[in-house]
């Protein structure tokens, strides 16, 4: 997305229109993400902290890093069992 020049915004009502539209998609896009991350990292916690009986097969840990950006390459567990690696 490219930096909105605050001082100049366009006065036609149809080009605002989609200028918010468009900021509201990546916003939302922005939360989907974050929540996603928020998820992961809880699940990572449990893993790395909860008590033996809550800890998390590390091929499970692997499965939700698949949809970040690096894949499975990104999951901390990666390389400790053969389907995490």
């Amino acid at each position: 997305m490219k930096t909105i020049d605050l001082d100049n915004l366009p006065a036609e009502v149809d080009v605002l229109q989609d200028l918010v539209r468009t900021l509201a998609e990546a916003l939302h896009l922005k939360d989907e993400e974050i929540a996603a991350l928020k998820h992961r990292l809880a699940l990572f916690c449990r893993q790395q902290f909860g008590s033996r009986s809550e800890r998390v097969d590390p091929a499970q840990l692997a499965l939700a890093f698949l949809g970040m950006e690096g894949g499975a390459e990104a999951c901390p567990a990666r390389g400790c069992s053969p389907t995490c690696s």
